[in-house]
């Protein structure tokens, strides 16, 4: 294999100079570089200037000629493989930067205490006198960036606002109390009469966090094509196999012909830190926020620190008129779930905090083995309350003739294509597509759809795979300690066609009750039209009977 080498004394000696005559490149060895794809570009004038300054040490590369790979610019027509690459070197900050901040009151701030986080890209920040409740969900939503975590811990003495610390730091850090002394720098801020003290610690700054996501092209699906394939391959599943093996052949017969249509692609991202209200006026605002400031700590007038004080002044207006205008256009015209989620974030109930952890895995594992053992704890009190005696007889609730309910009913298609229609689109990442997707070749998934409720209901069997599920623990009250188990509800989200089996057999077993007249009618929950405000109306409507009867009206006092 032939070998160029070049050093530097070489290269350098073909740079042409003030009075003297340009040295032009030997025949062989011009010949060796239109051989390598090297030297194809047309000469230009294009940084002739930049001869005549100074040239760094050019170190020597060694290459062999490669023929059969590489990328060749249609343009240029070099081969790019004949070239060593140089090593990059990373120039991103490596320690971990920290502040301590006295707010005074961190409830007018919350903008610009936001907004000084991100623009400094604080790893942690550590906020003396927050003056907070432990309630005050909403100052802490809005204090807190993006993929920043906000632990709140007010002073325990009643009825009193002063004092009080928060640690904001990101969320992909696990902090440790450490015993450095590092060095500490301060200087004036506009937000605070205090001063924020900034250091930094000689540990690993976090990566910037990434999420990684799984896409598919569904525009590029041919309907026809796709619906005729999916018609084919479903009716090849034998009706004849029991039910756990028809749920299996059908999700994995979806799944690939998914796969097939529209390959799934999977890609990172990084996760952005900065506020969905940022916009121009936000970024000019802090750009003159910025000047000021550097001109006041050139010269420390009193007429710089008071602009400084105003440009401050100004970059808060325009965040708050940002973040107006960004909620406002979102909710102009908004459907209810649209309008229930931006509340929720507003009143910073869409955060799903976690126990501190260093291994996830770790932590999934001890919540399924608590939620486990819950569960088996229910069950048993249960089973312990069913073997006592009770003194209602079954005949006394239910109404004349009842029939007992021995077995379901089958289900149309029809009546399965109505409980489809119905129901939402929400989708589990369970399911071999989106429900959405589902409701669009409905026609072609019914008749499998239908088969498999049959089959379950008729042989009392839920499939094995549906009892597959993604749970997510949710915090009962964000004031609880985050970091007992207990304080955790299990929410989980099944397979679609799991959710379709449900309301089949739900709706068969409510209309049996409602036929024999079983249900209590008290009940307001889990019945259809009935709700919270049914059950109110009724206590309300007790209340006004009684008074108007005259009847123990001072029980009714407390309420």
């Amino acid at each position: 294999m032939p070998s160029l080498c070049y050093s530097r004394e070489e290269l350098l000696s073909l740079q042409p100079s003030t009075g003297i005559p340009t040295c032009r490149v030997p025949y062989d060895v011009y010949g060796k570089l239109r051989e390598l794809n090297i030297c194809n570009v047309k000469p230009t004038r294009r940084g002739y200037r930049a001869f005549n300054k100074t040239q760094r040490p050019i170190p020597t590369i060694i290459t062999k000629k490669n023929t059969t790979s590489g990328t060749i610019l249609p343009t240029r027509g070099a081969n790019l493989s004949n070239l060593k690459q140089l090593q990059r070197h990373d120039t991103a900050p490596t320690k971990l930067n920290v502040c301590q901040w006295n707010m005074q009151s961190i409830r007018n701030k919350t903008e610009l205490f936001s907004d000084y986080i991100i623009e400094h890209d604080i790893d942690i920040m550590i906020v003396t006198e927050t003056w907070l409740f432990a309630d005050e969900h909403v100052i802490i939503g809005e204090s807190t960036p993006p993929s920043y975590t906000f632990l709140n811990f007010p002073r325990p003495s009643g009825g009193n606002h002063a004092g009080g610390i928060a640690v904001v730091y990101k969320t992909q850090l696990n902090l440790h109390v450490r015993s450095d002394q590092p060095s500490t720098t301060y200087f004036e801020s506009a937000v605070s009469d205090h001063y924020p003290v900034h250091f930094q610690l000689n540990l690993q700054k976090p990566p910037p966090q990434r999420t990684t996501i799984t896409l598919r092209n569904y525009s590029s699906i041919d309907n026809d094509v796709f619906t005729a394939s999916l018609n084919e391959h479903l009716h090849e599943i034998p009706e004849s196999v029991d039910v756990n093996e028809y749920f299996d052949q059908y999700n994995k017969t979806c799944h690939d012909l998914l796969d097939e249509h529209a390959p799934g692609r999977t890609r990172s991202r990084l996760v952005k830190t900065r506020q969905p209200w940022y916009n121009d006026n936000v970024h000019d605002a802090r750009h003159e926020k910025r000047r000021a400031e550097r001109r006041w700590r050139h010269s420390q007038s009193e007429t710089d620190r008071k602009e400084f004080h105003v440009a401050t002044n100004a970059s808060k207006e325009a965040i708050v008129k940002a973040k107006q205008s960004y909620y406002t256009e979102k909710l102009t015209g908004a459907d209810n779930k649209t309008v229930f989620q931006t509340v929720n974030t507003l009143l910073n109930k869409g955060a799903k905090p976690l126990p501190s952890h260093d291994n996830p895995v770790e932590l999934s594992d001890k919540f399924s083995r608590f939620f486990v053992h819950k569960i088996a704890t229910i069950r048993e009190e249960l089973e312990s309350d069913s073997n006592k005696p009770s003194t209602t007889k079954l005949q006394e609730t239910c109404a004349p003739n009842c029939m007992p309910l021995n077995e379901f009913n089958k289900m149309s298609e029809d009546e399965v294509k109505k409980v489809i229609t119905r129901s939402s689109n929400a989708s589990c990442s369970l399911d071999p597509h989106p429900t959405w997707f589902l409701k669009n070749h409905i026609d072609s998934h019914i008749p499998a759809i239908t088969n498999i409720v049959n089959k379950s209901l008729s042989s009392g069997v839920f499939p094995n795979a549906a009892h597959h599920t993604i749970v997510t623990p949710l915090l009962k009250k964000l004031s609880a300690n985050k970091d007992e188990l207990k304080n955790y509800r299990p929410v989980s989200n099944l397979s679609f066609v799991a959710k379709v089996i449900e309301k089949c057999a739900s709706e068969q077993f409510v209309e049996h009750l409602n036929k024999n007249d079983m249900c209590d009618p008290l009940q307001s929950a889990y019945r259809a039209h009935h709700s919270t405000e049914s059950a109110l109306m009724k206590v309300q409507d007790d209340i006004m009977c009684d008074i108007d009867s005259k009847k123990l009206f001072s029980s009714y006092s407390l309420i």
